[in-house]
């Protein structure tokens, strides 16, 4: 959808933005479900090579540990469905990070300029709370203050 959108607003920027999405998407696609996963939404690809391999592979044998994804799996005929982890599950994350984030920025657009950065920080911190089995990483002062300190960072 939003590659559809990028395309049909035309121009370098649109033609941009397409090539750096189809640079990447080699791998693996997942994807995002709406209304407890039901209905697809979009789709969500990318690729990588040996050093971002071992990187993840790092990632999720230390920090990534026990993190789970959203889809649910059986290992055996009968077995209860479990949450997925490793690999599928950081990209489930990831790729609702980036969904939440298109909506918080949405929805700030109507408020003042000079609110809309502090809006959007706590709508996405609130948004990704909803699924905070998946998506907890930190408390939400310690997230605002941490992303103010980068905003006024930004040039």
């Amino acid at each position: 959808m939003l590659l559809a959108a990028l395309l049909s607003a035309g121009g370098a920027a649109a033609s941009d933005a397409a090539q750096a999405l189809h640079r990447s998407q080699r791998t693996l696609a997942v994807a995002l479900r709406h209304n407890d996963f039901q209905q697809p939404l979009c789709s969500y690809a990318y690729g990588y090579g040996l050093p971002a391999r071992l990187a993840m592979q790092t990632y999720l044998s230390l920090a990534g540990r026990g993190k789970i994804g959203f889809s649910q799996t059986s290992e055996r005929a009968g077995a209860p469905p479990r949450p997925i982890d490793g690999l599928h599950a950081a990209i489930e994350r990831n790729t609702m990070r980036h969904y939440l984030a298109l909506g918080a920025y949405m929805d700030s657009l109507s408020a003042p300029a000079a609110t809309r950065n502090e809006q959007r920080l706590a709508a996405w911190f609130d948004a990704t709370e909803r699924y905070a089995l998946q998506l907890h990483e930190m408390e939400r002062d310690d997230y605002l203050s941490m992303q103010r300190k980068e905003l006024r960072l930004q040039p």
